[in-house]
């Protein structure tokens, strides 16, 4: 089955538990890279918005713990257009919101150090997660160049 056809399994479960045991299983295989990088990012494209439309917060942050780790373990990020889900955030809880802003630390994409900087939050773990999601796309834009 493609990685897209496990995806579609996972998000059309209708059992939580069972739900959020397919995604851990999923984050195991992106933690060991083995699918083809075309394929892992349309993968991590369809995550994010199903995360956006899922309304489960344990499920969520699998989701979300799923993307990053593909994201960390893959190096994609710079192919991965996270404006969907940024235009969602407000709809996450607070530690899912630091997921999301650490993603951006992942895209070498020099718009959203402006995002990153005038993002406006008063909780203390968000506000580190923010200052280390600027130095992680900072330090991956200057090696870039």
């Amino acid at each position: 089955m493609s990685l897209k056809g496990v995806i579609d399994e996972i998000m059309s479960c209708k059992d939580e538990r069972e739900k959020d045991e397919l995604i851990e299983a999923l984050n195991d295989k992106f933690q060991y890279g083995v699918y083809q990088l075309d394929e892992l990012k349309e993968a991590v494209k369809i995550l994010l918005q199903n995360c956006v439309k899922e309304k489960d917060g344990v499920i969520r942050e699998s989701i979300l713990n799923a993307v990053g780790n593909a994201l960390n373990n893959c190096d994609i990020g710079d192919t991965i257009d996270f404006t969907y889900i940024i235009e969602h955030i407000d709809s996450f809880s607070v530690s899912n919101q630091s997921y999301i802003v650490g993603f951006l630390g992942y895209s070498y994409d020099e718009r959203y150090i402006q995002y990153l900087k005038d993002f406006n939050t008063n909780d203390a773990t968000l506000k580190e997660a923010i200052d280390e999601a600027l130095y992680e796309l900072k330090y991956r834009i200057k090696q870039k160049k």
